[in-house]
């Protein structure tokens, strides 16, 4: 039977400075530009961290959020639907059920994604690529 997750696809944070926040993660991490969209004021940066996983920064963070920065884990999955379905069985309170949509910035990615809430409280997204 095929593992229902392959791995983590990102870990999304909010930005209080976007541009400083991408230019630190390439500079000193080494990460790489995967895709950007939205308009200013509300963008949003991938990178590649090198191991297939990225990491998201969304424009508009609050400096003192009492969590940090950090905003969800989403994980690489082959059928959002079908580890969506497992989570909610398991317990996890839906926040967004799967839907298709495509991620519209400097290239265009069609996605498939849902939202689950975990026993701590943590915002899981189950990204599939299409």
């Amino acid at each position: 039977m095929a593992r229902p997750v392959n791995g983590i696809h990102h870990i999304a944070i909010h930005a209080v400075d976007i541009d400083r926040t991408v230019e630190f993660y390439k500079t000193v991490f080494g990460f790489t530009h995967d895709m950007c969209w939205g308009e200013p004021g509300n963008r949003a940066v991938m990178l590649h961290t090198g191991d297939g996983s990225r990491v998201e920064i969304f424009e508009n963070g609050c400096a003192d959020a009492p969590e940090g920065a950090w905003c969800h884990l989403a994980l690489d999955v082959n059928d959002c639907d079908a580890v969506f379905e497992a989570a909610v069985a398991a317990g996890c309170t839906v926040q967004t059920p799967p839907k298709s949509l495509t991620i519209s910035g400097d290239i265009d990615r069609p996605v498939r994604i849902a939202f689950v809430k975990g026993f701590n409280g943590e915002v899981i997204e189950f990204f599939q690529t299409l």
